[in-house]
């Protein structure tokens, strides 16, 4: 780690930002910036709450934690950044990567370890947000859609 690095939680580090960036000069509390909507992989099939229940969790632990730092790096690369401890709506899109028959809380379940991920990046409790999720259109290799929106609405 760099001197221009500053560790987050969960490990995942984050170029450090001058100490007023993102401040409101009439709040002073750092404010989130309308809607960002990031790009994410799709959730690997060791994942699926389904293909947990068959095995001892060691065996799908290298995978959770793999893909909750890619997630995270992903999320960096797209200028994903820390925000103030808010109440945040995130709409996930699930666009997987053939036309198998999916249910969203499966899905969801899988995608755990990304939004883990983007607590980490973000630095919010995850308790604090609302979700909502649908199925989207096929896409190669599959993807997460995830638009996030801030603001006394979101709980």
């Amino acid at each position: 780690m760099t001197a221009q690095e500053t560790p987050t939680r969960g490990g995942i580090s984050a170029p450090e930002a001058s100490p007023t960036a993102g401040l409101s000069p009439s709040l002073g509390k750092p404010a989130f910036l309308g809607e960002r909507t990031i790009v994410l992989p799709w959730p690997p099939a060791a994942l699926s709450p389904n293909a947990k229940r068959r095995g001892h969790w060691r065996a799908y632990a290298p995978v959770t934690k793999a893909y909750r730092h890619d997630c995270a790096v992903e999320a960096l690369a797209q200028g994903l950044r820390a925000c103030p401890d808010q109440p945040l709506h995130l709409s996930l899109t699930f666009c997987p990567p053939d036309n198998r028959r999916r249910d969203l809380d499966g899905m969801l379940g899988a995608f755990k370890a990304g939004l883990d991920a983007l607590s980490d990046v973000m630095g919010v409790d995850d308790s604090r947000w609302a979700l909502s999720i649908r199925k989207g259109a096929k896409a190669m290799r599959g993807l997460v859609l995830v638009s996030i929106t801030g603001g006394a609405d979101a709980d």
